[in-house]
């Protein structure tokens, strides 16, 4: 983060390569307080983002069960606009899997829902997987909607001309 600034003060203003880096390097260090800081900065800033780097920043915070910060990740990069960010399915995919891997079927359609209406990307066969799997691992309360659930999102795989992948 630090080095970030530095960057940014002898006005040498960061990069996707240098925000993958710097994402990374959080990751790596399993440091989600210091992700923060550096998606406000780059926010702040304007300067160009990886949806690559902060999915993996997104899945340190699931594993963490920090899903309020991934989720605060998540709106703050749907809140950029291109050149800063290009949506990408796998932030979506992402959110969906660690809400499945909870066992919370609900948020994981939830944003699976959301995904659907986002016209700047498009489900591909990982994210009907994921919510399939979401479906299998449903919580107790949630466990009586899986069928009816599992066949809604095999429908969707069909409209949005996804093929099976089972």
């Amino acid at each position: 983060y630090n080095a970030l600034l530095e960057m940014h003060r002898a006005g040498a203003p960061p990069n996707k390569v240098t925000s993958r880096d710097a994402v990374r390097a959080c990751v790596e260090s399993r440091d989600t307080t210091t992700l923060t800081k550096i998606l406000d900065f780059f926010i702040a800033e304007s300067y160009p983002s990886d949806a690559i780097a902060w999915s993996a920043g997104i899945k340190l915070c699931f594993l963490q069960d920090r899903t309020d910060t991934a989720e605060y990740i998540f709106r703050q990069l749907s809140s950029l606009r291109a050149p800063a960010l290009t949506r990408d399915v796998r932030l979506y995919n992402t959110l969906i899997d660690g809400f499945g891997k909870r066992g919370s079927l609900v948020r994981a359609l939830e944003y699976f829902g959301a995904c659907l209406a986002d016209p700047t990307v498009r489900p591909d066969v990982i994210t009907f997987n994921t919510l399939l799997e979401a479906c299998l691992r449903a919580n107790a309360a949630e466990r009586k909607s899986v069928g009816a659930k599992s066949r809604s999102v095999l429908r969707s795989m069909r409209r949005n001309d996804v093929r099976w992948d089972l």
